[in-house]
């Protein structure tokens, strides 16, 4: 999960039972990492019900939201930051 040269994050799992199991969600983000680095920022109307990691579909590829902002007052719109989702 590296961007921009910034280190990975860590992430703390607490719910793996044996090794086996590890080292495939380690080999899972590993690929995805390598895989998924493509980015899209995109504008929508103001929607009441959202969250960010939110599955979004643009042009025919598949795209995980990453984040988003946004902008208050007459007219506001979200500015969504996403990441291309490589389904494994």
């Amino acid at each position: 999960m590296r961007e921009s040269g910034l280190i990975p994050p860590v992430r703390l799992v607490e719910d793996i039972a044996s090794r086996e199991e590890l080292q495939a969600f380690a080999d899972r983000l590993r690929a995805e990492s390598l895989l998924a680095s493509e980015t899209a920022e995109f504008e929508t109307a103001p929607f009441p019900i959202h969250e960010t990691g939110e599955i979004v579909a643009l042009e025919g590829a598949v795209y995980r939201e990453t984040g988003w902002t946004l902008k208050l007052g007459f007219g506001g719109s979200y500015l969504h930051r996403a990441r291309r989702a490589v389904l494994i």
